[in-house]
């Protein structure tokens, strides 16, 4: 806290409990990630700051709420809770099993006490039972049910015609306009904070390859191990089948018995096996393809089964053969002879195995050195890469929201570049996990503060910006005046917007349909067409193109028949809906209870 007085800075009061700044940056910075995943970084740095930052903040306040609520209504997590919660967490588990070092590593990668990891552990816990219990109340009467089959099955036919933003695009933009935007936008013209780290790395995978066997060691493991490279006798089969229940009575196995008989009586005669089965075999995994099971070697199929067909010579049809299944006719159509793999086909496989029987020990004895040297020299990764004779290697410079590829790829690694440690204390990391045999350990090399970008240098996309944008206006002007010719009895023919438009074919659709999401939102809350005469409604697409959507006809029609269980999951759908509801519903009672207090002045300029 001396160190970094900023930390101690508060954010919000929600009740008795304060939401640090520095807790809000992370926050905020998860958030920006997360949308730069699912909307990419163009549209991202079009969203306005102030808002994201409000939403942010808007939902670590509601979090805290809920988990007071929960306290407060006496809801807790035991110990072995908690620790079941954590030992089933995939980054905490090694060949299957929870890795008390692994979990420590990761600890120390992202900066955590146990305690503290713990305790954020617990209150997603205790948050999410009250939750869960709120979802979980919500109900759907029948009278629901039936309205909304009857909304889903309803149909609406409609059609569209766009005002391409393209024709536009020819507007000047002048000097003045690019300077005014430019300086109310500054904001949006920022270069993200940016480190470049050192780091050094221990690779498994590198370890094994510099590992030199002998001949003579490849000779003496093969011949050890000789009788594991013996691929078994296989042999190829095809079975008939007549099934019979594991507790059937004596009169019904019989009855069986009788029917695989006069099976096998048919074959005798003449009739093909393949064809035979086609018609007669109950098993459904192998009838349609004429019983056949493909090679199979010992120890797969039921004993019974397996020691007739391999007693049988090639061509030939056992005796009706009994297992839990029922009865069988069994063929052999092909023999595979026990082969032993010779030494040169196995030599590269054997020589891989010790080398990385060897690298592991060396592997896991190098990153527990690793881990000692950067925590004794936080100063310098030099000690380190002398003493286990790594190279130190330079990442590209990277941001919070880390890189497509590289060592920043890794959130680990982005996360422990932009820790308090790492990034302002300029310690080591401790050991990072990579995955497949992997790990790093890092400094800050250079840092670059958030900087606002100077005009000369993103005039073009300024330039761009104001002609999207103006085209982007210059289309929904266009639009609504075609909007209001056609509301007015008018045709696009008649209307002297622009020429070349065309309606786009008629669709009839339901609520469910897979056409263009957004357009049925907007199709499905227009008002019904009244005497036969289309309802119109525009609105600006995400390209900036402009959209009129003009409703001819609207069909409510009987509920269709769904499938096996689909009234089930509209069911459930719709009281996810409710439950979502009610959770929303829950939380605003609980802001309006709550006394929150927002401290504005330590969220400004901050990031």
């Amino acid at each position: 806290e001396y160190m970094s007085p900023v930390s101690s800075l508060s954010v919000a009061k929600v009740n008795d409990t304060e939401i640090g700044l520095r807790e809000f940056q992370q926050a905020y910075q998860d958030r920006r990630i997360q949308l730069q995943r699912l909307i990419g970084p163009e549209l991202l740095n079009s969203i306005d700051d102030s808002r994201l930052r409000s939403e942010t903040l808007d939902q670590m306040i509601n979090d805290e709420l809920v988990v007071q609520a929960a306290a407060g209504s006496g809801l807790r997590v035991g110990d072995a809770q908690l620790a079941s919660m954590i030992q089933s967490q995939e980054a905490f588990r090694a060949g299957g099993t929870f890795s008390q070092t692994q979990y420590e590593n990761w600890l120390r990668s992202q900066g955590y006490s146990p305690g503290g990891f713990e305790q954020i552990m617990r209150r997603d816990l205790i948050s999410s039972q009250l939750l869960t219990g709120l979802t979980g109340s919500a109900f759907v009467t029948e009278t629901e049910l039936a309205k909304l089959k009857d909304l889903q099955s309803q149909r609406r036919t409609f059609r569209t015609v766009e005002i391409p933003a393209a024709r536009f695009e020819d507007a000047a933009v002048n000097d003045a306009a690019v300077t005014a935007h430019y300086e109310t936008n500054k904001e949006r013209y920022a270069r993200s904070e940016q480190v470049t780290v050192e780091y050094i790395e221990i690779s498994r995978a590198d370890i094994a390859r510099d590992i030199v066997v002998d001949e003579s060691e490849l000779r003496r493991m093969y011949e050890s191990r000789q009788a594991s490279f013996v691929t078994p006798e296989q042999r190829e089969m095809s079975h008939i089948l007549v099934s019979v229940a594991p507790d059937a009575g004596q009169e019904v196995v019989e009855e069986a018995r009788k029917r695989i008989d006069e099976i096998r009586d048919r074959i005798q005669a003449g009739a093909s096996f393949e064809e035979t089965a086609i018609t007669h075999s109950e098993d459904p995994g192998s009838a349609h393809n004429g019983g056949k099971l493909g090679f199979i070697a010992k120890g797969i199929m039921d004993p019974e089964f397996e020691k007739a067909a391999f007693a049988l010579e090639k061509g030939a049809v056992s005796d009706p053969v009994k297992t839990r299944f029922g009865w069988h006719l069994i063929t052999v159509t092909d023999i595979r002879a026990p082969k032993t793999r010779s030494f040169e086909e196995m030599k590269e496989q054997i020589r891989s195995e010790i080398q990385n029987e060897q690298a592991d020990l060396i592997y896991s004895e190098q990153v527990e050195r690793l881990a000692n040297l950067v925590f004794e020299h936080p100063e310098s990764l030099e000690i380190a890469a002398e003493t286990l004779g790594l190279d130190t290697r330079v990442s590209e410079p990277f941001s919070r929201e880390g890189t497509d590829s590289g060592v920043a790829a890794s959130r680990e690694v982005v996360e422990a570049a932009f820790s308090e440690d790492v990034l302002t204390a300029h310690n080591n990391s401790g050991v990072i996990e990579l995955g497949d045999g992997r790990v790093i350990a890092l400094r800050i090399r250079d840092h670059e503060p958030r900087t606002i970008l100077p005009l000369a240098e993103v005039r073009d996309r300024v330039v761009s910006e104001l002609e999207r944008t103006a085209a982007r206006e210059a289309a929904k002007d266009a639009g609504e005046r075609l909007l209001a010719h056609l509301r007015e009895g008018g045709s696009l023919d008649s209307a002297a917007v622009l020429p070349d438009l065309e309606w786009s074919e008629l669709k009839s659709v339901r609520r469910d349909d897979p056409a263009d999401p957004a357009t049925l939102s907007v199709l499905f809350r227009m008002q019904r067409p009244v005497h036969g005469q289309p309802r119109y409604r525009g609105r600006s697409l995400p390209n900036g193109n402009f959209q009129i959507i003009a409703l001819d006809a609207v069909d409510d029609a009987a509920p269709e028949e769904g499938q096996p269980g689909e009234t089930d999951g509209l069911r459930q759908s719709l009281a996810s809906a409710t439950g979502a509801a009610v959770t929303d519903a829950y939380i605003r009672a609980l802001r309006g209870e709550a006394d929150i207090v927002i401290n504005h002045e330590n969220l400004d300029d901050r990031l």
